[in-house]
Formats: structure tokens, sequence, C-alpha cells
């Protein structure tokens, strides 16, 4: 993962949930497995790598100076977090990266964007 990639992929998502949104009342079971798997990829898969290259990003420079700022990835962990679909805010994972971003951005919270039909 890169900061480069995980923006592409976060514009990637971006044009999918809008053809998740046309997609959503097609009665066609194929069209039903692609809504959900774009629900997964874009709400939990591609926010969950992103937020991870983040927080690694951030121990990293914290290793190497205690001292160190991590605004810039604070920011990106911070957006990818409030990418992450409501549905999945209680696994174990995403749980740990939004106590991460409490730990290393003092973050008490994060701002929710949601999503028709998520």
């Amino acid at each position: 993962m890169t900061s480069g990639l995980s923006t592409d992929l976060g514009f990637k998502c971006a044009g999918l949930r809008q053809a998740r949104i046309a997609l959503a009342h097609e009665p066609d079971a194929h069209v039903t497995r692609l809504v959900a798997r774009i629900d997964k990829t874009c709400s939990f898969d591609v926010p969950l790598a992103s937020a991870s290259f983040e927080v690694a990003l951030i121990e990293k420079r914290h290793a190497e100076d205690p001292t160190a700022a991590f605004r810039a990835e604070c920011a990106g962990l911070h957006l990818a977090i409030a990418d992450i679909g409501s549905a999945y805010l209680e696994n174990p994972k995403v749980a740990g990266l939004i106590a991460a971003e409490a730990s290393y951005c003092g973050a008490a919270d994060s701002v929710r964007v949601t999503y028709p039909n998520q």
C-alpha cells in the first residue's frame, strides 16, 4: 500500500458507490452479489487497508522519533475510518484502528460519513 494507491482506491470506491446506488433495486442475483461486494470492498476492505497503512506509518515515525508530529498520517487515518460502513464498526480490527487514532492522534471520536443505502 502507498499513499497514492490509497487515494486512488478512494476515488474508485466513490465511483463504485454511485454504481451501487444505481443498481440497488435490480432483482438479478448477479447484480445483488455485485452490490454486496461493492459494499464490503468500499465500506470495509479499502478503508481498513488504508487506515492500517496510516497506522503503520505513524508507528514507524514514532519509533524513529517519539516527538514527531503525525498530522498528515492522522488526517489520512481519520478519512479512512470515516469511510468504514456502520455495519463494520464493531469489527475488532476496526475497533483497534479507532483506538490507534485516539492514541496517536488524540481523537475522541470520528465524524462519520454515511452513504445512501448503507
